[in-house]
Order: structure tokens, then sequence, then C-alpha cells
């Protein structure tokens, strides 16, 4: 008998805890799907205010299988994430959300095909149950990852991964992750399942503009080097079409004595040019920005509580 861990981030989230932990024991029940698998949940407390502790606090006094980590404050899902995997115990580990919305069938799923031999599996997103304007930003930012990472499925933040596979997605040690990518990595083949994100149980999204626009940035940098090469482009191009322009002001000059006219077009000349080194010097600044922030070697979360 094997142990299945599922690793859940929290972060007010009451209310939605014990539905999302009932849900998924019962398919551990006598008769149930994986009935022939012991269960783990690992809760990670991301710096809750408002009763998601005690919450959780009560499902460990009623099953021990239950583990709950307590940050000292709120370091940010992708931590709390990283903190689950390191604790998780099992035999294979799930990351899934604390607010049901990934379908406990697509978990059956994933632990069907780990049965039979894979040790990643990642869920493909292929419809979601949220706000329009939810949906509209998403599906954007899904389309623009894959344009630079075909490989990387919509969706596949929730995903199960072998023992194997955890030991070295653990042994990563980065400041700033994107977790799709970090399992690519891993080098093992993953298996893809289809899976429909439903609506939430209970409250509301916490991740803010400014989190989803940091993970945009995250997963666009961290998947791809293509962002420094389009810097590398960009100047070449603008100095070829420099070059060009400068040569066609000293032939008109030369063969017709005509001088280049106009004030106007120098001013745009300078301002598109001092845009586009503006913006080439905030990609490189993201990038030197994750190389001190990966210097300063500081932990990637506390844990102020644990309990089981």
């Amino acid at each position: 008998m094997k142990t299945i861990s599922f690793v859940i981030s929290v972060y007010r989230n009451q209310g939605a805890l014990r539905p999302t932990y009932e849900g998924l024991r019962a398919l551990f029940a006598s008769g149930g799907p994986l009935s022939e698998h012991r269960y783990e949940f690992v809760f990670v407390d991301d710096g809750s205010d408002d009763g998601s502790l005690e919450e959780l606090e009560g499902l460990h006094a009623a099953d021990p299988a239950v583990k709950v980590l307590s940050f000292s404050r709120n370091f940010g899902q992708l931590a709390a994430v990283v903190a689950g995997f390191r604790h998780a115990t099992g035999d294979a580990a799930v990351n899934t959300a604390a607010d049901m919305q990934e379908p406990v069938a697509a978990v059956v799923e994933m632990v069907r095909r780990w049965e039979e031999g894979a040790v990643v599996v990642l869920g493909r997103r292929t419809g979601r149950e949220d706000s329009w304007l939810a949906t509209v930003l998403g599906n954007a930012y899904w389309a623009i990852l894959q344009r630079l990472n075909p490989n990387v499925p919509v969706g596949s933040d929730f995903f199960l991964l072998g023992r194997v596979a955890v030991d070295v997605f653990n042994a990563i040690d980065e400041s700033d992750r994107f977790f799709p990518a970090d399992v690519l990595w891993l080098g093992f083949r993953p298996v893809v399942i289809p899976y429909h994100r439903n609506r939430r149980h209970s409250g509301r999204s916490q991740w803010s503009v400014s989190r989803k626009v940091k993970l945009g940035i995250d997963g666009i940098l961290n998947s791809s080097y293509l962002p420094i090469r389009l810097i590398s482009f960009a100047g070449i191009l603008i100095s070829a079409l420099g070059l060009c322009l400068a040569l066609a002001v000293v032939m008109l000059r030369l063969w017709y004595g005509q001088r280049y006219p106009g004030w106007a077009s120098i001013v745009c000349l300078i301002l598109v040019l001092n845009g586009v080194t503006i913006l080439m010097l905030g990609v490189i600044g993201e990038y030197v920005w994750r190389i001190y922030n990966q210097a300063k070697h500081r932990p990637t979360y506390i844990v102020r509580k644990s309990i089981g």
C-alpha cells in the first residue's frame, strides 16, 4: 500500500478547507477509487489572518494524516508549495488548490497514470469557470507562455510527481520559480491529462494584480531565453535601420544637394530609441534582480508552527 500526499497552499481559505479535505479523503474510503492507497495532507498556511489555521488545527486533531505548516508571514503561494513538497513523505505528491477548483476525477486519473509508471503527470486545463476578466487574462498569459515554450501545457500548475521526481524537485534551490518549467526541466517524460477547472467553492481569489504580473514575468523569464535574445535582435535591427537612414541622408546630400528636413522626425527617432533602450534596461534589470535575490541566500519561507 502506497501513500499519496496532497500539497495544498492556504491563504485566507477559511470555510473551503474542510470540504476540500473531505472531497479528497473520500477517494480513499472503502470502495473508493483510491482505496488501495493511504493518504497524507500537507496544508501550508501562508500567513492567513482569517481563521484558516484554526480550521486546519481542527482537521489535524481529527485526522493525524493531516500535516499543517504555518508561515511567520505571507511569503506567497510559490513558497508554500515549495514547503509542502519538502515536507511530503508520500510515494507520490499532488499539487492542488485549497478551493476545490481542480476536479477529484482528475486527481484519480493522475494517480492511475502514476500507477502505470509515469513519474510526472501534468494537468492541461481545457476550460475554466472563472470571471470573464480572469478568463481573458489567464488565456492571454498562457498563450504568450506557450509561444515562448510550447512544451508547457495550459494550467499545468496542477500536477503529480512520483517520489524520485519529488526528490529532484526539492533539490532546486532558486528564489523565483515557475513550477511548470521546473517540472519539465526535471527531464522525466510527462504524461498530460485534460481537466476542466471548477468554480471556486467559496470566497474569492487572493491573487492581486501585482502578484499575477510577477507570476507572469517569472513564467516568461524562467521558461525561455527568448526575452534576452529579443534584446540582441532589437539592437541589431535598430542599428541596421539607423545605418540605412544615415546612408540615405548622405546620398540625398551628395547626389541631390538636399538636406534631410524636419526636426519632428529627429525628435520622434530620439523618443523611440530612448523608449526601446529603457525597455531593454528593464528586461536586463529583471534578470539582474533575480541574480541579486538568489545571491542573498535568504530562506524561501520561515515556518512559525508545524503540526504533525
